[in-house]
């Protein structure tokens, strides 16, 4: 079993590959995502365009299955009405809510969001989502309606900043500063190919099992 285990940790940890940069328009009236960033790191410590991270489809757990998010902010006309949450990979329509439109821009840990993975998710890799009046976002661009990129997301030490447009590509301004996010204990990981999708699944499911059973002992 540990061994099974170690294996599925391997395969979420598979090595990066080159993504091109999503563009971001930085030129708009309000507070662009660049201003954002430095206002929460520092100036100069990231660069809205050049430091997108690669992995920002997928993601684990980065250790002790449990993460925290809290709002940088919100500057969309929906803003009392957006949810953010984590969402199966092998099933979609399978979410979990963790911040809903109430939530107040403080990513501190005085008030940022705890989850976990629900006991409905069938694998151990989940995807961001973002549901708003204007469609349903998720971190996979190729589950998106308009098959547009709504997340751009940066590495910030062992957490992660995400910037989302929550409006449909034909009449987004493009500046990802409509919900901005800071997630820890998660890590980006590749998307998995189908077979291997299926053999995680088939592997949280075996888990999930044998504890039943040891349990039961």
């Amino acid at each position: 079993m540990k061994s099974f285990l170690a294996w599925i940790a391997a395969t979420g940890a598979l090595v990066a590959t080159g993504a091109q940069a999503t563009p971001i328009r930085l030129d708009g009236p309000e507070t662009n995502l660049q201003q954002v960033l430095n206002t929460y790191t520092g100036s100069g410590t990231l660069d809205a365009t050049t430091d997108q991270h690669a992995l920002d489809e997928a993601f684990a757990f980065s250790g002790f299955n449990i993460g925290l998010a809290g709002i940088i902010v919100e500057l969309a006309g929906y803003k009392d009405l957006n949810a953010f949450g984590i969402y199966d990979i092998l099933d979609p329509t399978n979410r979990h809510e963790i911040l809903g439109g109430h939530a107040n821009a403080c990513p501190a840990s005085s008030c940022a969001a705890a989850f976990t993975l629900p006991g409905t998710f069938t694998s151990s890799v989940f995807g961001f989502y973002l549901d708003t009046p204007d469609g349903l976002w998720f971190s996979q661009s190729s589950l998106n309606t308009d098959g547009a990129d709504h997340m751009v997301a940066y590495q910030l030490g062992g957490s992660y900043i995400f910037g989302w447009e929550d409006l449909a590509s034909s009449r987004w301004d493009q500046d990802y500063n409509d919900f901005v996010v800071l997630v820890s204990g998660v890590r980006g990981v590749n998307v998995p190919e189908p077979a291997t999708l299926g053999l995680l699944g088939l592997g949280v499911l075996g888990v999930g099992a044998f504890r039943r059973r040891k349990q039961a002992v």
